[in-house]
């Protein structure tokens, strides 16, 4: 039954308070003689019913055997990887309607952003399922003004960097001053929940956090993303641990900490939670390996059957004259890369394949990520090819697999490689030309939207070329794809990148005498 009346609207305020509100715009009575900074009361539409419990038990569906559980069925922890997101959990007796009741009024710029963050916006945060995830991060947002500010700072930070490259765009300008005053709010309606009292469920401040903490890192802030960090770290540390969070917001923060740890260019600084660890290893269809518990000697195997397609995947790491400077942990996490890029773009292929659709693909692929940044090399010095490698796989899953590229996080990650590629240049290009090929080719996809460093790789990866005996499109594809690469007939922005490093090997050799 829906009705606009018979439910209190009380303010956020006294509710938590459990005080009679009077419910006056813009502020109650009560806020005002305690001092606080009234939201107002609540706006639109109440859904409730008369009955006390459900006819039914909230149900799941299992992708995987398509059929119906109910909860009290579902014993195993596994089963979360097949099943939605706890999507239902607003919706049933006694729940806002998702559309009427936001706590913050929708106005007309508030809803374009709101749109693209579901389309769009939700895409570059993980590869797969990204509308599940964005309707997580809704059903808080509608009783949570912080976060609801923060998810649309989010969005429109993204939609002006999307068109930053449309020299005069007004349009643009101004999504970048409407992310900025999203943002200022978010702060300010943190700090609030933060001073009003003490945190008892730390759920929705962790992950208004967390996205602010992504805010920061995708504009490349360093300082802001290091003391929302900070504070995040400190707030899980006071409330007994990562553990006490629910599964969905454990995948959700360590993503975030991947994203400050690529940036940062260092390692994770969240503690790694044992049951999400627990569910991402032992996902039914990719198989992830830990480098740290196997053997010496260990090899994972592959959770998806290669098709002739990804027949060569990866190819160079194992038969190559340089693959025995790889640790076998390191040979390890490029396995997983190897298996979830597979997975990947098998989905892409077939989205409606029964083994491809779980929500819970991210998880493996955030723990290899982890895996990933655990290694490092940097120590070893100039003369171990490790490093640049390492971080090439990094960008190249940021950039291929997230289309992070529009954003300046990815300046900050393709600096980070060069830096780390310069002092290893001249030991590549003596013996181990083709690995350099693909860490310039890398460092060029991942720099689209700087000329200066995009120019840099391109120079290079022409002189290579020249040096391996590439002189078309074909040959150079057929050696990326001994990597990490996987071609798609879409996409000309690989070609592209191949063709203006032909044209200035062409230019270098006309200039020649």
């Amino acid at each position: 039954m829906v009705r606009r009346s018979g439910r209190s609207r009380g303010c956020e305020i006294c509710r938590r308070q459990k005080v009679k509100c009077d419910e006056q715009q813009p502020e109650c009575a009560q806020c005002i003689r305690r001092g606080k900074n009234c939201p107002g009361p609540w706006q639109g539409l109440i859904i409730f019913q008369f009955q006390t419990e459900p006819k039914q038990p909230t149900k799941f569906r299992l992708v995987k055997e398509e059929i119906d559980l109910s909860q009290s069925e579902i014993q195993e922890p596994k089963l979360m990887h097949n099943s939605a997101p706890d999507l239902d959990r607003n919706l049933g007796p006694g729940a806002l309607d998702p559309f009427l009741s936001t706590a913050i009024p929708l106005n007309t710029y508030y809803n374009e952003h709101l749109h693209h963050f579901m389309l769009h916006t939700t895409k570059v945060c993980i590869p797969f399922r990204p509308e599940m995830k964005g309707l997580w991060f809704w059903q808080d947002a509608i009783s949570q003004p912080a976060l609801f500010y923060s998810l649309l700072a989010l969005s429109a930070s993204h939609r002006f960097h999307l068109q930053l490259n449309n020299a005069g765009s007004r349009q643009a300008k101004q999504w970048m001053l409407q992310s900025l005053e999203l943002h200022s709010k978010a702060i300010q309606s943190t700090k609030r929940i933060l001073c009003d009292e003490m945190v008892a469920n730390i759920q929705p401040i962790a992950t208004i956090i967390g996205i602010l903490i992504s805010l920061a890192a995708c504009n490349s802030s360093i300082d802001e993303m290091d003391v929302h960090m900070s504070g995040l770290r400190h707030l899980i540390q006071i409330h007994g641990g990562i553990d006490v969070l629910p599964i969905s917001t454990i995948s959700f923060l360590m993503s975030v900490d991947n994203l400050w740890a690529m940036v940062k260019c260092t390692v994770t600084v969240l503690p790694l939670s044992s049951r999400w660890a627990s569910l991402a290893l032992n996902h039914p269809y990719i198989n992830i390996s830990n480098p740290d518990k196997l053997p010496i000697g260990a090899c994972s195997s592959l959770g998806l059957p290669r098709r002739e397609q990804f027949r060569s995947l990866g190819s160079r790491f194992t038969n190559s004259s340089w693959c025995d400077c790889l640790d076998n942990s390191f040979k390890i996490a490029i396995e997983n890369f190897v298996a979830l890029f597979i997975h990947y773009e098998i989905y892409g292929q077939q989205p409606q394949h029964k083994n491809i659709i779980t929500f819970g693909d991210n998880d493996p692929w955030t723990l290899a990520q982890r895996f990933l940044l655990s290694l490092s090399y940097e120590h070893l010095g100039p003369n171990n090819i490790q490093e640049p490698l390492r971080r090439s796989i990094l960008a190249f899953s940021l950039t291929r697999y997230c289309n992070f590229t529009m954003f300046p996080c990815m300046d900050t990650i393709v600096t980070n490689l060069r830096s780390s590629l310069i002092p290893t240049l001249e030991l590549l290009q003596c013996g181990s030309q083709d690995l350099l090929f693909w860490i310039l080719y890398v460092g060029a996809l991942s720099s689209r939207h700087s000329f200066e460093a995009y120019n840099w790789y391109c120079v290079h990866l022409s002189e290579v070329s020249r040096a391996l005996g590439l002189f078309d499109w074909d040959e150079a594809r057929s050696l990326l794809e001994q990597f990490l690469y996987v071609h798609r007939p879409s996409d000309k922005l690989a070609e592209k990148i191949w063709q203006d490093a032909l044209s200035l090997r062409e230019q270098r050799e006309k200039a020649l005498p």
